[in-house]
């Protein structure tokens, strides 16, 4: 969608046949900002059920309150629930629920800061993002096969390699960033 639109983008999916798609004018390179894309070595041809496994859990949650997806539920009502909720869906589909809810709150934050150049706050949000998506999203290594682990161990390098050299690609003036995406779901 980035390269239909061209350039950065949003996209609001609460009418699914009709998603909100606002294009984000900012200019990067006048923060001196640079990407560092790192291959991992590891594809995601085997993953189609743990990427399958992210709505269906989420939808889980959704269904303990006798809703479709989680955006028709608030997370406060998962949080008052969250007992009974672990005990109906487990403990992982709660993490990605919370992900999901923080997640949406980061990418609002995200792109109020772009639009107000507070280049700083956008950085930290896409920090919390990845550091979400690995912890409470879980979606970096299957754990049917969690001894194979190259990409979070490509995220511990990388991360490892940026603080050494202190500079450069995804350092901040004030912090590191380092965010791990897929090209799309293998399926």
């Amino acid at each position: 969608m980035a390269c239909a639109v061209g350039g950065l983008i949003t996209i609001d999916f609460v009418e699914p046949a009709q998603p909100a798609v606002e294009k984000i004018d900012f200019d990067f390179a006048s923060h001196n900002h640079s990407l560092i894309i790192v291959q991992t070595g590891k594809g995601h041809a085997d993953l189609s059920a743990d990427y399958s496994s992210v709505p269906s859990e989420m939808k889980k949650v959704a269904q303990y309150f006798g809703r479709e997806v989680l955006a028709q539920v608030t997370e406060e009502e998962v949080i008052d629930r969250i007992q009974d909720i672990r005990t109906f869906a487990g403990d992982r589909s709660v993490l990605r629920a919370l992900h999901f809810f923080e997640e949406n709150k980061r990418v609002e934050a995200e792109v109020t800061a772009l639009k107000e150049n507070r280049f700083e706050d956008f950085l930290k949000n896409i920090t919390a993002s990845g550091n979400s998506s690995w912890k409470w999203l879980q979606n970096c290594f299957t754990n049917s096969g969690f001894q194979e682990q190259g990409i979070t161990v490509t995220l511990a390098l990388t991360e490892l390699f940026i603080e050494e050299k202190g500079t450069g690609g995804l350092q901040s003036s004030r912090g590191r960033i380092c965010r791990r995406h897929y090209g799309g779901a293998a399926q």
